[in-house]
């Protein structure tokens, strides 16, 4: 029997892909080969990287929400290894090198997720703020769990989600449960004991606590088949007593 030939593009980049149309991908790289080129070896990416999120920030702050987000994508790319490059960079000769790049990319996405979130894109934050976890994840050592960045990460895609229930690009995660789900586990990593946290903790369990309870697939209560409410029914009346909506204790944070 013959062999399955596998052929690598040592071209492929994706990172904005994950984020972009093809179209859109095509006109970042455009303008970043002739405004700010990508340049050879890890540390100088991962310095430009560092100054096109720098100007992002100053775009934000300015509440100049599409020029940050064109910034923030721009240093995307310059963080975007294709398998020739990294090959070139030889970065896999260097655990803490990829951890680098690693952690960039997550800081990056953390700010992509803050634009598209000013910008009411909450399908794009929640997007952003996923791939960053990705990304946050892999970085994590024995000495540094990046724990602050984590929080900041699952705190923004907790709101996008929640932001984005109901609407008609809602992907499945999409719900206020899972938006509050992310926000309190952002809440238990954050040590900084932020009050913006814990704030849209507060408000996302009120909201959930008064809304009835999600559905499969998203059916209505109308759609559903004869019999099923019935179930349901059974079931909530054996489920344990839920708190008081807006009940809040900082022991919920509390490490397992």
């Amino acid at each position: 029997m013959a062999g399955v030939t596998v052929v690598e593009d040592l071209d492929a980049e994706n990172l904005l892909e994950h984020l972009c149309l093809e179209e859109e991908a095509k006109e970042v790289r455009g303008w970043v080969a002739e405004k700010t080129p990508r340049p050879a070896g890890l540390d100088k990416r991962l310095s430009s990287a560092a100054k096109l999120r720098g100007k992002g920030n100053v775009a934000y702050e300015r509440k100049e929400w599409d020029a940050a987000v064109w910034l923030y994508l721009a240093a995307l790319h310059h963080v975007d290894y294709s398998l020739k490059d990294s090959r070139a960079d030889k970065l896999g000769d260097s655990v803490v090198g990829t951890a680098k790049l690693q952690e960039e990319v997550a800081r990056v996405c953390a700010n992509l997720a803050a634009a598209f979130s000013a910008k009411d894109d909450a399908y794009n934050a929640a997007r952003s703020a996923a791939l960053g976890l990705d990304y946050a994840e892999k970085c994590r050592s024995v000495k540094d769990d990046k724990r602050a960045l984590r929080a900041k990460l699952l705190y923004r895609r907790g709101v996008a989600r929640s932001r984005n229930a109901g609407r008609p690009n809602a992907g499945p995660n999409d719900t206020v449960e899972d938006g509050l789900a992310d926000v309190k586990e952002a809440c238990r990593l954050d040590e900084s004991r932020d009050r913006g946290m814990r704030e849209a903790y507060r408000k996302l369990k009120r909201r959930a606590d008064a809304e009835p309870p999600a559905y499969a697939a998203g059916f209505l209560k109308a759609d559903l088949p004869p019999g099923v409410e019935a179930v349901a029914d059974d079931d909530a009346s054996e489920a344990p007593a839920a708190a008081a909506p807006g009940t809040y204790d900082d022991d919920e944070f509390d490490e397992a």
